[in-house]
């Protein structure tokens, strides 16, 4: 199979390279998804035997090799309303909660500051916690930056139609290769 319109030069020995090395992975892939649907099969199967066997907790096999611990875990779903209710006044010293925040700021937006560069947003931020109480060696610690460009791909691609942008200086287009096999029945 070649991509329409192409016609790649290459040398038996590497057309029989490559068919082999895909042969050998497909095989290969093949054996290894079976193998993983089967141990967890067995996983299974070995916790619900220690579940129902009070005491049992493993096994060493001297001829295979190995040691085996099989315990039980057990975790909690929390309830925050019962949890607040049932500790009353001792929530806070019990129950440390967290706020994960995620804040989109668009760069180069106008502030009163000028376009907002990703500095003033953290600077932004930084006041924000100063000023509801928290010390200034805390403060980085809760501030995660990162830049993430969002590329309005229609209009540069007009741009680019249009003259107006170098498309080999906005951008140079990388190539991914992807694998998908089907047996054949």
């Amino acid at each position: 199979m070649v991509a329409e319109g192409k016609s790649p030069a290459m040398s038996v020995r590497n057309m029989g390279k490559f068919i082999g090395t895909a042969s050998m992975y497909y095989r290969r892939k093949q054996n290894l998804d079976k193998a993983v649907r089967l141990q967890s099969k067995r996983e299974t199967v070995i916790k619900d035997i220690a579940a129902r066997h009070d005491g049992l907790r493993g096994l060493k096999s001297v001829i295979g090799k190995f040691s085996l611990s099989v315990y039980p875990q057990t975790a909690i779903k929390w309830n925050e309303g019962g949890l607040k209710e049932a500790l009353g006044d001792r929530y806070p010293a019990i129950v440390a909660e967290d706020v994960e925040a995620t804040v989109t700021v668009p760069l180069g937006r106008e502030t009163r500051l000028g376009p907002m560069p990703p500095e003033l947003a953290k600077v932004a931020l930084t006041i924000g916690f100063l000023a509801i109480g928290f010390k200034e060696h805390e403060v980085p610690g809760f501030i995660q930056m990162k830049s993430v460009e969002r590329v309005d791909e229609p209009k540069l691609y007009d741009m680019v139609q249009a003259g107006q942008v170098d498309a080999e200086q906005a951008g140079v287009p990388s190539e991914t290769w992807a694998m998908k096999f089907t047996p054949l029945t």
